[in-house]
């Protein structure tokens, strides 16, 4: 291939890998979440694999480095570039599911008790007094959905910014550093899901299905670093 040219072998065989994965995920976790509506099933399991695939993004680095140099191993790299693509994607499906729920009131399991007759998206971010004056409330609700927000938001912008053209009118020095973020996100979205599961929503997401990962994630990076220092060792 020449210098300039489109490689559309690697986005294709990528998407094609992560639609297989999606697909395989949504299908294992779609039974636990029979007893939801569907789109309130669609609203968590996306949210859940959106998870995932951030967690992808901050793991493909480390694990390229075990790999002989060569074609397969740049590759792996360039995967993470669609991995960050797809997540966004997964977390876009996720929040307007989310806003379609609470648009549509109490009928959805998700927070009925606690809601009442109150709906309205707003209601995920602000409350509304006696008086009718709305004021944020510090409630583990309200605080994990600020989480998700910022979340969310760090993530379309890396989403929008995942091109060429962006590293190129960025610069890759800016593009790097702003794209190093992911980890913060990961941050972000782990105790968005933490809070959700200890205090609002826990089934069927138990701590392992986040805590495990963090787990394999922080593994993979430290192992990783740990060799880079090794070989630093035996160099010097």
């Amino acid at each position: 291939m020449t210098k300039g040219t489109f490689d559309w072998k690697t986005p294709v065989t990528w998407y094609l890998i992560f639609i297989v994965t999606i697909w395989i995920l949504f299908r294992g976790l779609a039974g636990d979440y029979e007893f939801f509506e569907k789109t309130e099933s669609l609203s968590m399991i996306s949210g859940y694999v959106a998870f995932l695939f951030v967690g992808l993004t901050l793991v493909i680095g480390p694990l390229q480095r075990w790999l002989p140099p060569g074609r397969f191993r740049s590759f792996v790299l360039r995967g993470r570039r669609y991995a960050g693509i797809t997540a966004g994607l997964l977390a876009v499906i996720h929040v307007a599911t989310v806003l379609k729920i609470y648009e549509e009131g109490p009928g959805y399991i998700l927070f009925k008790e606690q809601r009442g007759d109150v709906q309205g998206w707003w209601t995920l971010f602000v409350s509304r007094g006696i008086e009718g004056d709305l004021f944020i409330a510090p409630f583990f609700t309200t605080i994990a959905n600020y989480m998700g927000l910022f979340a969310f938001l760090w993530l379309i912008f890396l989403l929008v910014t995942s091109s060429n053209r962006a590293q190129y009118t960025l610069g890759s020095s800016a593009w790097n550093q702003l794209h190093a973020g992911n980890m913060v996100i990961f941050i972000l979205v782990t105790f968005h899901a933490l809070l959700y599961v200890t205090n609002i929503k826990g089934s069927p997401h138990g701590y392992g299905d986040f805590f495990y990962v963090v787990i394999i994630v922080l593994l993979i990076r430290w192992l990783t670093f740990g060799r880079a220092v090794a070989k630093m060792k035996i160099r010097g």
